[in-house]
């Protein structure tokens, strides 16, 4: 858990993510590349696409088209199945 000044850090907005990123020596590191990173790891694992839409916040399947990128190898191996 994050604590920013002493307290959880329960939201994460522009300061407390900074400093927390500099506190721990974390560089580049931005919300959406997380979004990212996360929404291709589940589709990766086989979560289903509409499952990722909800779980996400997505309005349409297309946003989730951009942030869930499967992996090479899982796409050739689907594709063999």
């Amino acid at each position: 858990m994050l604590i920013y000044k002493g307290k959880p850090l329960g939201q994460v907005n522009t300061e407390g993510w900074h400093h927390s990123l500099r506190r721990t020596g974390i560089a580049n590191v931005r919300w959406r590349g997380l979004r990212h990173t996360w929404a291709s790891w589940l589709v990766q694992q086989g979560t289903k696409l509409y499952d990722l839409q909800e779980m996400g916040g997505w309005k349409t399947a297309v946003m989730v088209g951009r942030y869930a990128n499967p992996a090479r190898a899982n796409m050739a191996r689907h594709s063999r199945d």
